[in-house]
């Protein structure tokens, strides 16, 4: 998020979900051995340009959610939330993955009006609610989306 409260979203194609694209955070699977923390710098470098410090970064959302995929087969995909807040919007996106450079079509801040009022895909329904949520306060604990 941005100190205005915005957060900031990829519009991305989910081959594997039948072609559906989704405005998503920015993120990504775990990497064998790794914890969701050390994913968290990884993906933001990765996909942000990010380097992030050895600041808290606090967990606010998660979830399990199944997937059905292209194939039939189904997916749970376990999912954490971080909040990282952004003084700045200095983003690189030349550590792309190919599929990433392919599949990723949009990139967005958005506003609480702007999620509230869009016809879009988002990853969470009412994604507008939980952005307001930690925009005026975090959690003490993670909330289950």
């Amino acid at each position: 998020m941005n100190r205005n409260g915005d957060i900031f979203l990829f519009r991305f194609t989910f081959e594997w979900l039948n072609e559906e694209t989704l405005w998503i955070t920015p993120g990504g699977g775990l990497e064998e051995g790794e914890t969701f923390e050390e994913a968290l710098k990884r993906e933001l470098y990765e996909e942000l340009g990010l380097e992030l410090g050895e600041d808290e970064y606090p967990l606010v959302f998660f979830r399990q959610k199944p997937f059905t995929m292209r194939n039939g087969g189904t997916l749970l995909s376990v999912e954490k939330y971080f909040l990282v807040r952004l003084d700045h919007a200095d983003f690189s996106f030349e550590h792309f993955s190919d599929d990433e450079k392919r599949l990723t079509t949009g990139h967005k801040w958005w506003s609480v009006e702007e999620l509230k009022t869009s016809s879009e895909h988002f990853f969470a329904e009412e994604l507008w609610k939980l952005v307001e949520m930690v925009s005026k306060d975090i959690p003490r604990q993670p909330v289950e989306i």
